[in-house]
């Protein structure tokens, strides 16, 4: 567990709410920084090869304002101050989150990490962010059934408005969604539900035209 226990991650939470971000947008930031960046000893960690320091392993220009202070009110503080500044595309994102994918990218924005595409708001730990809000919520989410990323062609390369991103995914032929929180499963427009929708009403309408054919076939053989 860590410097994160449940009390600890249930303070920054509201403490982000009451700043006005969506609770997918705060839970987002407290899954980031429990689960990737300062896993074990929160405010007081500090990377050994970067330097970065903090809750949000703040480097760089970002660093000096806050270098050194290790109270955890005085980090989160530093993080609104951010968001109502510099940082206002990710606090738009996290004001405006609504599933744990969107709550997780605006993290991702706010972070930068390894893997970082501004043009999309992902990095390499998105994903595991993710995964990580719904214990934060303290919302039940039940089990989803396999479902085969590979089969996702590559003019779907979000898997659907509110997947993850195939790359973001581990490299296997069947990825059991259960691992992630229900938001984040193919919805009805996904590639993947809708080829097999569209599958089944192509067996559906061929079943109904043999149909129709012998039922007039049996009409003409009675006619005549």
């Amino acid at each position: 567990m860590g410097w994160w226990t449940a009390s600890r991650k249930n303070y920054a939470l509201n403490y982000l709410l009451s700043a006005g971000l969506s609770p997918y947008g705060a839970a987002g930031l407290v899954s980031r920084w429990a689960n990737v960046e300062s896993t074990g000893s929160g405010p007081s960690s500090v990377n050994p090869y970067s330097g970065a320091f903090g809750i949000a392993q703040w480097l760089g220009s970002r660093l000096p304002p806050i270098r050194g202070n290790t109270n955890f009110d005085a980090q989160l503080t530093y993080v609104i101050q951010e968001l109502n500044g510099p940082e206002s595309r990710a606090a738009n994102v996290l004001r405006n989150a609504n599933t744990a994918y969107e709550g997780a990218r605006g993290a991702s924005i706010y972070e930068r990490a390894e893997g970082y595409n501004p043009s999309t708001g992902v990095d390499n730990f998105t994903a595991r962010t993710a995964s990580g809000i719904p214990a934060i919520l303290g919302s039940g989410y039940q089990p989803a059934p396999d479902v085969y990323v590979n089969d996702a062609p590559a003019e779907y390369p979000d898997y659907g408005t509110r997947g993850v991103l195939v790359s973001e995914l581990p490299s296997a032929n069947v990825f059991d969604w259960s691992l992630l929180p229900v938001d984040l499963w193919p919805v009805a427009d996904d590639y993947s539900v809708g080829a097999v929708a569209e599958e089944q009403q192509s067996i559906s309408s061929t079943g109904l035209i043999i149909s129709v054919v012998a039922a007039v076939l049996v009409i003409s053989w009675i006619s005549s």
